[in-house]
């Protein structure tokens, strides 16, 4: 396992799942649903609201369209608590413009698999406490769905926020992302972990 860190806020997290791959298939049936070539992923982005994969963008850009990897993103909140410096839209409605907007956006540079798990934003900066960030997003539902992506994307590398806080970095959601991203990773690998998720289909006749 090695980590990498960026200058910016963003952590390298470059962690090679051929190990976890080998894992996984040792020791558990077929998945439900079977891997599905249309999610793979080389590198799968983690970020906690839509424009932070943007810190990323230009390396992102170079992965999908110098060096033809495949590129998913999850985004843990929809960015509902932000401020909106071009209109009047607020709360639910501002997070469909950002979900659409960061849709978009990532699209143009050839990623269209992006993902949401849509955990509340707790707009951090005043007071940062991930361990509220991660009550108030339901710590147990929201790993398992970043256990999900990981499973149906495969990725060889995950690139998340730190999970600590450090100077120049001190946003809840953010670490709170991190945090999630990392036992993700150490559970998609274990059978025993959200195990509907890998459960051989049941013969329903």
């Amino acid at each position: 396992m090695r980590i990498l860190f960026q200058s910016h806020r963003f952590a390298l997290l470059c962690i090679s799942l051929m190990t976890l791959g080998h894992r996984v298939s040792a020791q558990q049936p077929p998945t439900n649903p079977a891997p599905d070539e249309r999610f793979k992923a080389d590198i799968l982005v983690i970020a906690p609201h839509p424009d932070d994969e943007s810190t990323i963008a230009g390396y992102l850009a170079r992965a999908v369209l110098d060096e033809h990897r495949r590129v998913a993103v999850v985004v843990t909140t929809r960015g509902d608590a932000g401020q909106n410096l071009v209109g009047y839209e607020q709360a639910r409605t501002l997070a469909e413009i950002r979900e659409m907007e960061t849709r978009q956006a990532l699209s143009s540079i050839g990623i269209t698999n992006v993902f949401f798990l849509r955990m509340p934003d707790t707009f951090g900066y005043d007071v940062s406490d991930v361990l509220r960030s991660l009550e108030t997003a339901n710590h147990g539902s929201a790993l398992g769905e970043a256990v999900r992506f990981i499973r149906l994307t495969r990725p060889e590398v995950v690139i998340t926020m730190l999970p600590a806080t450090v100077v120049g970095e001190n946003h809840e959601d953010h670490q709170a992302s991190g945090v999630i991203a990392t036992e993700a990773f150490d559970l998609a690998g274990d059978p025993t972990a959200f195990p509907e998720q890998v459960a051989a289909p049941e013969d329903r006749l």
